[in-house]
């Protein structure tokens, strides 16, 4: 199973009805933000007054299942956002785990990696660092924008099936993985669920994601999905 690196698969959702346990959250969540806001200038009895017979709306209204997704195919900023997304994971452990560091500690680690990596991290110039924080900016506005126009974006979880246990984890996955460096660069909440086997029986996954902090809007995809389809139900057949 293969994915294309620069085209992804977008979903844009369109909600007929409400979904009382995901949506009604969503927009009590925003009403509750604009409240804080608009209480300040008009007075918080005159906006309690219409705000709750909203509230009341929003838990009284039907509860359709059917969603309307419209898809696009659009491509995903170019840049050096893995590496970004390296330098700042690396100079940041290094960080967390300083005193683990210069106690040497570090060399009872069961991963001969694990080992030596906090030294090599520490070599990071600091100059590294503040680029990638830039880098990381200029993303996070490039995602911003992308999500003004879409809801969810969904693609394979992995670019591969799921591997053997005794898989080389360093030498194995070494493949690129732009949506999963934008996605631990800017903070994106994202969901896997099982969408098929291969034809070796080997369970592979689909991915949704969305813009930082709408967490509600990957479990909504996800929920959806898998009340449209059983893979997350069924078991692959044992050699």
């Amino acid at each position: 199973m293969g994915t294309d690196n620069n085209d992804r698969f977008i979903s844009r959702r369109i909600f007929r009805g409400f979904d009382p346990v995901f949506v009604a959250g969503v927009e009590i969540w925003r009403g509750l933000k604009w409240l804080i806001k608009s209480a300040m200038l008009v007075g918080f009895g005159v906006l309690l007054f219409f705000f709750i017979p909203f509230l009341i709306g929003i838990f009284v209204l039907s509860t359709p299942k059917d969603v309307a997704y419209r898809n696009f195919h659009v491509a995903l900023p170019q840049g050096p956002f893995e590496d970004a997304g390296n330098i700042i994971v690396a100079v940041e452990g290094a960080a967390s785990f300083r005193s683990l560091i210069r106690s040497g500690q570090v060399s009872e680690l069961a991963d001969p990696l694990g080992q030596i990596a906090g030294y090599v991290n520490e070599q990071f110039s600091g100059a590294d660092y503040l680029q990638a924080l830039r880098v990381r900016e200029i993303l996070q506005k490039k995602m911003a924008d992308l999500f003004d126009s879409f809801d969810v974006l969904a693609t394979a979880a992995m670019p591969v099936a799921a591997t053997p246990l005794d898989l080389n984890l360093e030498t194995g996955l070494f493949f690129p993985d732009p949506l999963g460096g934008i996605g631990n660069l800017c903070g994106l909440p994202a969901l896997s669920v099982p969408c098929g086997f291969t034809e070796k029986h080997l369970p592979v996954g689909l991915q949704f994601v969305a813009r930082a902090g709408d967490d509600f809007a990957v479990i909504q995809a996800a929920r959806s999905y898998q009340s449209h389809t059983d893979w997350h139900r069924r078991h692959p057949k044992l050699a």
